[in-house]
């Protein structure tokens, strides 16, 4: 039953409003771009993008691939904020928070995704899927200008014989495409966290690990010194490293972290305060109301009214 209810305040494939620019096989593989000159944000209208929910994270419950081709789009995922120009890969994996934060008028976006029982995470795409490991502390990508034009003719491939409709085995060309896509890129994404490590100094180092932890453990440990040990330091050269790499405290980003947790179950309207108070392990309704509002500046309650109008 726990297992159904966090799958189910989840945003899944089949929970996206489908559009004209958007194809699908079956429930388990989408793509959708603005790419048409005739398209516009309006017709996308994929939730994690869309207008109406900028600064509303949801929990995806499958792996989304964003390849910017115009334009400008602000995404935090993992905590982290990431700004997505012409060049610009960014992914975000099967369970993690996405919130679309700003969006230019004058975006265009391909899309690719897909969920865990998509057959391209079967046994023939595990070493791709050590290439997600990497992304995954690394999502964003500024590829070059062949990479580019490669990654987007692949995509332009796939959306072709999708739209054949008798066009055979279209489930492994999808599969193909995608495998490929992510062998092309291996040796870019290789290149590109090592050149971060080399350049990132023992703050960022510390920082970047702390946050792992953070996304890992912050709904059941909120105490500065359970990160410390996790990270063999002190608490007080943990805080010192976290706020000279990032500007904020250690307690700030858990509190993030616990935020977009909150903001998220506090979608699900059939789940009661206190239930998504005990969630997130706070001892009461109470200690929760007054966390939030001492963030957002406003109760559970109200935020969840105002998204509800929304």
């Amino acid at each position: 039953m726990i297992r159904a209810a966090e799958e189910e305040k989840r945003l899944g494939l089949d929970d996206l409003p489908m559009s004209d620019n958007t194809l699908t096989l079956g429930s388990h593989f989408l793509i959708s771009d603005t790419l048409d000159p005739e398209s516009g944000l309006n017709e996308l209208d994929l939730l994690p993008l869309s207008e109406h929910y900028l600064n509303m994270p949801f929990k995806i419950r499958f792996t989304m691939i964003l390849l910017c081709q115009e334009g400008q789009l602000k995404i935090r995922t993992q905590m982290k904020e990431y700004t997505l120009t012409r060049g610009s890969m960014l992914l975000i994996m099967e369970g993690a928070i996405g919130e679309c934060l700003e969006i230019s008028g004058d975006i265009k976006v391909l899309m690719m995704a897909f969920s865990s029982r998509f057959k391209v995470m079967e046994t023939g795409f595990r070493p791709s899927m050590e290439i997600l490991s990497k992304v995954e502390k690394h999502p964003c990508l500024k590829l070059s200008e062949r990479e580019f034009d490669d990654i987007t003719a692949l995509y332009t491939i796939m959306r072709h014989r999708m739209e054949e409709s008798e066009f055979p085995a279209i489930e492994e060309l999808a599969t193909s495409c995608l495998t490929t896509l992510f062998y092309y890129i291996s040796q870019h994404i290789t290149e590109d966290v090592m050149s971060r490590a080399h350049a990132s100094g023992r703050a960022e180092s510390i920082h970047n690990n702390f946050l792992e932890l953070v996304e890992a453990y912050s709904l059941k440990h909120r105490g500065l010194a359970f990160y410390a040990d996790k990270l063999c330091i002190t608490p007080k050269y943990l805080s010192r490293m976290v706020r000279e790499a990032s500007g904020r405290s250690p307690k700030e980003w858990i509190n993030i972290r616990i935020m977009l947790e909150a903001k998220v179950l506090l979608r699900d309207q059939s789940r009661s305060i206190q239930e998504i108070s005990d969630s997130l392990g706070f001892p009461n309704q109470s200690f929760f109301g007054t966390f939030f509002k001492k963030i957002k500046g406003l109760s559970p309650s109200a935020y969840r009214n105002i998204i509800r109008i929304s």
